[in-house]
């Protein structure tokens, strides 16, 4: 009878090991696909970063190249701006910089009125 008891003693010893080395092992499972994941997810938003920084240089890139080629060729274009003043009516101002003139107004007809003059020079 000891002997049975010892046999059944060390196989319910055995069952419990092994129901921890199962855990220990599913535990570990889940740590590498967790650490896995968030190496993927790390990845994923440095690649997303690097592509928004590449873009935006892209595009400053782009828009430098093409003052630059305006500057070259002497392509010269008038600027319009308009603005509140304190009274909060509306000021145009024309940079002309084929005549290197700014202009202001005080309307918008006014300011049509000036570009139709210009142009039928």
């Amino acid at each position: 009878m000891q002997s049975n008891f010892s046999q059944s003693n060390s196989s319910s010893h055995f069952s419990h090991y092994s129901s921890q080395t199962s855990s220990q092992t599913s535990s570990q499972t889940l740590e590498a696909e967790f650490y896995q994941i968030t190496q993927q997810k790390k990845a994923q938003k440095r690649d997303s970063d690097q592509l928004a920084i590449k873009t935006s240089l892209d595009n400053f890139l782009k828009a430098i190249g093409s003052q630059f080629i305006c500057f070259l060729t002497g392509t010269q274009t008038l600027s319009i701006r308009s603005k509140r003043v304190k009274n909060g009516a509306v000021q145009w101002t024309i940079y002309d910089p084929t005549q290197g003139t700014c202009h202001r107004f005080d309307s918008e007809t006014a300011v049509r009125s000036w570009l139709e003059q210009r142009h039928s020079r």
